[in-house]
């Protein structure tokens, strides 16, 4: 539990650690701890569509540092973590079952057919979500100095996503009050 909470921890302070290196040690001093922190999160998960991202996103990093080197390599992890939220999320729902309403079913398992459409409306918005995230964190890779790139992908990309997790939520209280 220790482990997860604070791999949890240095995975969303990444970018102010991106900054911090950037303008005293460099950032290619960066992948070697990104590294140690993926293949930590790799381990200690049993999941295998968490694994499956894992190993998706390390094998992106690792190619971009060969292409483009450790400067912008080490900004594209907010970047392909968006990319791998949005196939998951996307693909699930193809499936029988999106992963919100997955994720519903833990606290609720009988759910009405009017909450399934409502789940399925969620998933598309955090689709949506993911897909804009991760483009404006590409934007802010490519065009942005750190002091943006770590600003979007530090605080405000966090702030947009509670934003979003809030209204689902009061709306999500304010539909099932009026079932």
């Amino acid at each position: 539990m220790v482990l997860k909470v604070v791999l949890l921890l240095l995975i969303i302070t990444y970018p102010f650690f991106v900054y911090w290196a950037d303008i005293t040690i460099g950032s290619a001093f960066i992948l070697p701890i990104l590294a140690v922190v993926l293949l930590l999160r790799f381990v200690q998960t049993s999941s295998l569509g968490t694994r499956s991202g894992i190993l998706l996103i390390t094998i992106t990093m690792l190619l971009s540092l060969i292409y483009f080197g450790p400067e912008l390599s080490v900004k594209l992890y907010p970047v392909l973590v968006n990319i791998s939220l949005f196939c998951i999320f996307t693909g699930s729902l193809f499936t029988k079952q999106s992963i919100v309403e997955r994720m519903a079913r833990i606290q609720e398992p009988s759910l009405p057919s009017s909450a399934i459409r409502y789940t399925r409306n969620v998933t598309k918005v955090w689709a949506a979500f993911f897909m804009l995230n991760g483009s404006i964190s590409l934007g802010t890779v490519q065009w942005a100095s750190t002091e943006i790139w770590t600003f979007y992908n530090g605080f405000l990309a966090y702030i947009l996503i509670a934003a979003i997790a809030g209204i689902e939520w009061f709306t999500r209280k304010k539909v099932k009050a009026k079932v």
